[in-house]
């Protein structure tokens, strides 16, 4: 259950890096931008965890929601995708903390290359997330019941 718990982790947490991030190259604030560096590593260090915590999680939706079984693959699928993308960001990001606190400036290049890398982080995560969202939820998983039309119904004339 640790899964569903800490899954909101990630995107939420990837979000407020990268904010936090582009505030930092618009004050020009290493600090900051150092600050968004450590919160995007340990972000990765909590999507490690959850990445591992969802095979355990993956039989249980399996036996609980069968006719989600396509959710579930596309699901694990896209999380694969984002895991890795998201540990190349986390390294990404540990690599510019090694750098120390005798920088002024982060090189313009790696601004753009961690910028670049949390954006498409996060909207991996998002997707990820979404179909995520779609397997608790049965009336999601039809896709025909989703988008069938809906009868009005009768008003009557009591009044």
């Amino acid at each position: 259950m640790s899964h569903l718990v800490l899954s909101h982790i990630p995107p939420v947490g990837i979000a407020f890096c990268l904010l936090l991030f582009v505030f930092g190259i618009i004050l020009r604030s290493v600090r900051v931008q150092r600050l968004a560096l450590f919160f995007a590593f340990l972000t990765t260090l909590i999507t490690l965890w959850v990445y591992l915590s969802g095979p355990a999680l993956e039989e249980i939706a399996r036996a609980a929601y069968p006719q989600a079984g396509d959710l579930i693959t596309a699901h694990s699928e896209a999380a694969g995708t984002a895991f890795v993308i998201m540990m190349g960001t986390g390294i990404i990001c540990f690599l510019g903390l090694l750098r120390g606190d005798s920088i002024r400036k982060l090189a313009r290049w790696y601004q753009m290359i961690v910028s670049l890398l949390l954006i498409i982080t996060l909207a991996l995560l998002i997707g990820t997330a979404g179909i995520g969202i779609r397997i608790s939820r049965p009336w999601l998983h039809d896709q025909a019941a989703v988008t069938a039309p809906v009868e009005p119904a009768e008003v009557s004339d009591s009044l």
